[in-house]
């Protein structure tokens, strides 16, 4: 009996030791689950420090960055290529607001036009065609582009008159600063071209000269005093010349070349289209002189000038053939057609080399020594 309750006894001891040793190991684990939460808010804190911190710097460091390469670009340290942007930069601020500058202005051309709005000859005077290059550059060098241009003739020197042909002229400068001005100009001597653009002005002398080319070419032809003696048809009576008769054909030819020379009756005679009926006299022009080898051409006076009641004579250059001076007409000349005397004839107007031809032709001027 006694055995048994040292028994239980000692079961219970055992039992109370064993209780206590589990709680201890609970309460351990409990401190440690405590100690391990501290530790993680601890850590959790440290990182949103470190983190702000982290920004900070960054932030100052960037900071530091953008001071440090603007320090860089404005030190006297700077690449070329650096110095060529802020350059170019400034150019352009530059341009934004520049004024003032310069306008230059060069003739690129001169003719006397294929068409033209106006008479090419009036009272005897020829009209040209001048071409004016402009150029327009601010006062640093750069063109004034796009922008738009006017023009105007505020004075002239020996030319009659002068109209800018608006529907060839620029009204503004293109991408380089360039426009052009066209005129027609009667006469020759000087005018003043005033050109404006983005508020820059200038006065430019521009020369026209006597000398000029044709536009266009001319149709060459020769004409001669007919010769009665190159015929030997029937002999007719001659309207205006009683008494005397004539190689029909050879009246023909008369009445063609304006005169001619019967060798049968040995004088010359002339044909006048005003009264229709030939007349005895020496060989004569439209304008009263003589007909001269290697100086009297036939024109149309619309196109060359020809004597008139200011006696005004135009002289021209024939490419490859000579110089001329205008004395005569034709019922067939017309327009861009010069007629030259070569002689008496028949052979002289066949064999003359530049029948039928085209040629360029140079004005002279008026009244020349030809």
């Amino acid at each position: 009996m006694f055995n048994n309750l040292k028994r239980l006894f000692c079961i219970a001891v055992i039992f109370c030791i064993l209780s206590n040793t589990v709680d201890l190991i609970y309460a351990s684990e409990e401190n440690n689950n405590m100690l391990l939460t501290e530790e993680e808010i601890f850590f959790e804190e440290s990182k949103d420090t470190s983190d702000t911190q982290i920004d900070t710097e960054m932030n100052t460091s960037k900071q530091n960055t953008k001071e440090s390469f603007s320090v860089e670009i404005s030190n006297d340290d700077m690449t070329n290529e650096e110095e060529s942007i802020l350059t170019e930069t400034d150019d352009i601020e530059i341009d934004t607001y520049a004024t003032g500058g310069t306008v230059s202005a060069s003739k690129i051309s001169q003719t006397i036009p294929k068409s033209a709005s106006q008479d090419l000859v009036n009272k005897g005077i020829i009209l040209y065609k001048i071409g004016v290059s402009i150029m327009v550059r601010y006062t640093n060098g750069r063109p004034v582009a796009n922008r738009a241009i006017s023009f105007g003739v505020p004075s002239k020197t020996n030319i009659k008159s002068i109209k800018i042909l608006t529907s060839e002229t620029s009204t503004s400068t293109d991408s380089s600063g360039s426009a052009k001005v066209y005129f027609e100009v009667r006469g020759h001597g000087e005018f003043t071209l005033q050109t404006s653009c983005d508020g820059i002005r200038n006065n430019s002398t521009i020369k026209v000269v006597e000398s000029c080319y044709y536009q266009s070419p001319f149709y060459i032809t020769a004409y001669v005093i007919a010769l009665e003696s190159d015929y030997n048809d029937v002999k007719v009576t001659a309207n205006g010349i009683p008494n005397y008769k004539f190689r029909e054909k050879f009246l023909d030819a008369v009445k063609l070349n304006g005169s001619g020379h019967s060798t049968d009756n040995n004088f010359y005679i002339r044909y006048n289209k005003t009264k229709n009926q030939f007349e005895k006299g020496n060989p004569i022009t439209s304008s009263g002189t003589k007909p001269t080898v290697n100086r009297t051409i036939a024109v149309d006076n619309y196109y060359i000038p020809r004597y008139n009641t200011d006696k005004q004579y135009g002289c021209v250059n024939i490419y490859n053939v000579g110089n001329f001076k205008a004395e005569d007409a034709g019922g067939a000349i017309k327009r861009y057609h010069i007629d030259i005397f070569v002689g008496e004839g028949n052979n002289a107007w066949k064999n003359y080399p530049h029948q039928d031809t085209n040629k360029t032709v140079k004005y002279l001027g008026n009244n020349k020594n030809i």
